[in-house]
C-alpha cells in the first residue's frame, strides 16, 4: 500500500512522519497522528482541513472506524513523547 504522492507531498510539507510499525504519519509540534488508513480513504482536502484543525494543545487522533482505545492512544502518545 502507498500514499498518494499528492497526499505524501502534503505530510512532508507539514513535518508529518511515518510510523512504520504502526502505519501512523505523526507530527509532535502540532501534536496530529493520522492512520495511514484514514489518509488513504480521504481526499487532498480532507487531509489539508485537519492538518490546519487547531487542537487545542493535545494529541488529536485521526482515524476511521473504529477509533483506536483510550489504552493505545496513551501508548503512542508515551512512545512518541521519548
Amino acid at each position: 500500500m502507498a500514499t498518494s504522492k499528492s497526499k505524501e507531498k502534503i505530510l512532508e510539507d507539514n513535518d508529518f512522519k511515518y510510523h512504520f510499525i504502526r502505519m501512523i504519519y505523526f507530527n509532535k509540534k502540532i501534536k496530529k497522528i493520522f492512520s495511514y488508513v484514514a489518509i488513504d480513504d480521504h481526499d487532498e482536502a480532507w487531509l489539508m482541513k485537519k492538518i490546519q484543525e487547531n487542537n487545542k494543545g493535545s494529541w488529536q487522533f485521526y482515524f476511521n472506524n473504529p477509533p483506536p482505545s483510550d489504552s493505545i492512544k496513551n501508548e503512542v502518545i508515551r512512545e512518541l513523547e521519548t
